[in-house]
């Protein structure tokens, strides 16, 4: 299965960034124009604290498809962090027509992956998703939305936006969180995110 499948999956990013004093971390992506801010509550997960993550992620959804992924360009991949369970990840990524096919399909069936992983990982539990459109700085994203039920005390959250530049580059934009305040506050972010036209 192509990496960006994988990628998408555990949540990996990919920009340059910066602390900005009481405001949080400012992440800019030359590559496509992104500019935003990170709330102060996230933090950049460190090289080796990253690659333990991802390993531990890609053997969890190997071990419920029963299959291998192929994880490309590790090192350039960030995460944002509060804790476990509360997460902001970007990942930007070239996007090619002759093996990934056309782009809302790709999108689509990743998402379904996305869904039938959570169904598999939490087989008694209610999960609902939706996929929309939705417009930020004047830029159409296609955005998919999961909820699933993981216990009495907790809802999982997932919001992942998705759009493909003319340059042929792909964001992915997932927001994970089980904290509604601070999901809401990272959705605020990158919802505010400016992108140089």
């Amino acid at each position: 299965m192509r990496a960006y499948l994988i990628i998408c999956l555990i949540f990996l990013l990919t920009s340059c960034s910066e602390k900005i004093e009481k405001q949080g971390l400012k992440v800019i992506d030359k590559s496509i124009g992104l500019s935003m801010i990170v709330p102060d509550s996230f933090s950049k997960l460190d090289e080796e604290t990253k690659l333990e993550k991802v390993q531990k992620g890609k053997k969890v959804i190997e071990d419920l498809h029963d299959s291998v992924f192929v994880l490309n360009d590790i090192q350039k991949a960030n995460i944002f962090s509060h804790d476990h369970n509360n997460m902001f990840v970007l990942n930007t990524q070239n996007y090619d027509f002759e093996t990934q096919g056309e782009y809302r399909s790709a999108i689509n069936n990743i998402n379904k992956l996305i869904y039938e992983t959570q169904v598999k990982n939490y087989p008694e539990t209610k999960i609902d998703s939706s996929t929309t459109t939705e417009i930020i700085d004047g830029i159409e994203f296609m955005k998919f939305t999961l909820n699933a039920t993981i216990s009495k005390n907790a809802t999982m959250h997932m919001v992942n936006y998705n759009h493909l530049f003319d340059n042929k580059k792909d964001l992915t934009a997932a927001v994970i969180f089980t904290d509604e305040a601070l999901g809401k506050a990272v959705l605020k972010s990158f919802k505010a995110a400016k992108f140089k036209k």
